[in-house]
């Protein structure tokens, strides 16, 4: 896939995401489990078609399975940590919730479908041409990038709030795409990514 086709995707995912979360505000569990996988994959998986590829250019694999469960809830933990620290040092109080399995549910999707985007496909792209660490440091900037609609349209948060969620996105963007790295699949980085995300409605 060329270098053209992969920048014209992430101009049309910042786009389109940005559009949308401008002029549409929806429920979390319809923006999470609907319309972000719509608008998100629907081009990867036209181009995966398109080329009459499989999966595996998504770094979806059944290989090494296990292990990289074990290695995406080991990174989850290492960003929750991080998490409880920060929190901590902008005095903030750590209160635990109960279970909740639509919390479970759109964690699993947010984690599925931004993994299989920034580092199954872009990132997963843009190796290619510059090597995996820039491709890293790029990929996880992009990713940041892409979480800013949501912090300037849809939520109403302080500047710490806002500082404090910005250098959580970019250092989970970053830590996921040395997983990906590691790993050379997304299997990894989406289970510690959904965990991560599920840990974090918790507090």
């Amino acid at each position: 896939m060329s270098l053209k086709t992969t920048i014209a995707y992430i101009f049309y995912l910042f786009t389109s995401w940005t559009l949308f979360r401008f002029f549409f505000s929806f429920p979390e569990v319809f923006d999470e489990l609907f319309f972000k996988p719509l608008i998100w994959l629907s081009p990867v998986v036209f181009l995966i078609i398109h080329r009459k590829r499989k999966l595996i250019p998504l770094g979806i694999q059944k290989s090494n399975f296990y292990r990289n469960i074990r290695v995406g809830v080991f990174f989850s933990f290492v960003l929750f940590t991080e998490l409880i620290l920060l929190k901590l040092f902008l005095g903030q109080k750590i209160l635990f919730r109960g279970f909740n399995l639509y919390l479970l549910l759109i964690s699993i999707a947010t984690g599925f479908v931004e993994e299989v985007t920034f580092r199954g496909f872009i990132m997963n792209q843009l190796r290619k041409y510059v090597g995996g660490l820039k491709a890293n440091v790029v990929t996880s900037v992009l990713f940041l990038l892409i979480h800013l609609p949501m912090v300037v349209f849809v939520t109403n948060a302080n500047y710490s709030q806002i500082g404090a969620f910005l250098f959580l996105s970019a250092s989970l963007g970053f830590v996921e795409g040395i997983v990906y790295l590691k790993t050379n699949g997304v299997v990894a980085s989406i289970f510690s990514h959904s965990l991560w995300n599920f840990l974090n409605t918790l507090i």
